[in-house]
């Protein structure tokens, strides 16, 4: 392989540069500013370094701090979303037909003037009057039932004025009864034993 004489001539250049630094030629010696300035820099830091130590593991506290309080808040988020997409189930339990007899038997002796009735076959107990001027007495039998069972919530299920399916009815109302648990997961919030 055959060098150019030009390559040539530049090759023994660098090689005299290269041996002229090495040597300690005064044109080509290297300078080096970086031993100075650590120098100075620890000159400044020596009293300053305790005290960035304690800030530092001041900072390193707070952002611990900060972190946790973040995974505290997204733990609760997603929980929270989990409850919300599950949503509660709300169970309406019927009473039982004697449990309907006992709550009308109480109702019939508190409210003699207005006629309580348990229709066959239906869990509803029916409140009527066959005179007008006894709707205020209907009005408070038919207040009086949210007082009469612990736990109990009712449902109006129809109510007639006027004319009514009973053909000397001017008023009448039938009402359910029911217990209500919530369950959240399959899991009841609620005994679900019915009593009084």
């Amino acid at each position: 392989m055959k060098i150019d004489k030009d390559e040539n001539l530049a090759l023994e250049r660098t090689r005299a540069s290269f041996v002229q630094m090495r040597l300690g030629g005064a044109i080509a010696q290297p300078s080096n500013h970086v031993v100075p300035f650590l120098m100075q820099a620890y000159r400044f830091f020596a009293p300053a370094a305790p005290v960035l130590l304690v800030v530092g593991i001041i900072v390193v506290l707070m952002a611990f701090g900060r972190t946790s309080e973040l995974i505290s808040a997204l733990t609760e988020q997603v929980k929270t979303r989990e409850l919300e997409r599950r949503g509660p189930l709300i169970e309406q339990i019927p009473l039982s037909q004697s449990e309907l007899t006992g709550v009308a038997e109480v109702l019939r002796r508190l409210n003699t003037a207005v006629h309580i009735d348990l229709p066959n076959g239906r869990n509803v107990i029916q409140i009527w009057i066959d005179n007008a001027t006894l709707l205020p007495e209907w009005t408070y039998a038919v207040s009086t039932l949210n007082s009469t069972g612990k736990g109990v919530a009712w449902s109006a299920a129809k109510i007639c004025l006027k004319k009514c399916e009973q053909a000397n009815a001017v008023a009448s109302i039938e009402i359910k009864g029911y217990t209500q648990r919530i369950r959240l997961d399959g899991s009841s919030t609620q005994p679900q034993s019915r009593s009084e």
